[in-house]
């Protein structure tokens, strides 16, 4: 009777430290990703305008994680609407693999984007997890 006790605790207590162990394991292991934002950046050459006093505007995807991340579009929210505005381009469409400590932008022409009007940017991975930023309150009042 005693040692039926002592296999039960023990049964219990190493079938909660296998639980942590995996729930461990899957929150160390999922794709992470960080985005960040820059503004008034210049790109060189000029691929998307040719004007050389054009601001780019880049939004920056980072792996941060263990694992191999597809990274595939980058677009903005809006403030004011329901609508999304996706940066066109055979960069943005075009889908990359990421591997952990590596990074990808993606640019997008500044006056084209109303930045007091962004609310958040999302870059989306090959099944359709997104990743994002919120814009910097300083972007509203330039």
């Amino acid at each position: 009777m005693k040692y039926e006790i002592i296999v039960a605790w023990w049964g219990a207590i190493l079938g909660t430290i296998g639980t942590f162990l995996h729930v461990w394991k899957f929150l160390r292991d999922r794709p992470r990703v960080k985005v960040t934002l820059q503004k008034d950046m210049t790109l060189l050459p000029k691929t998307l305008t040719d004007d050389p006093n054009e601001k780019i505007l880049i939004i920056t995807a980072s792996n941060i994680g263990n694992q191999p991340v597809h990274l595939s579009k980058a677009y903005f929210s809006q403030r004011q609407s329901k609508e999304f505005l996706i940066l066109a381009g055979p960069i943005n469409f075009s889908t990359k693999i990421l591997e952990s400590g590596q990074r990808r932008d993606f640019p997008a022409i500044q006056s084209k984007c109303n930045l007091t009007n962004l609310k958040k940017a999302y870059v989306e991975d090959a099944v359709g997890r997104k990743f994002k930023c919120r814009i910097p309150r300083s972007w509203r009042k330039s």
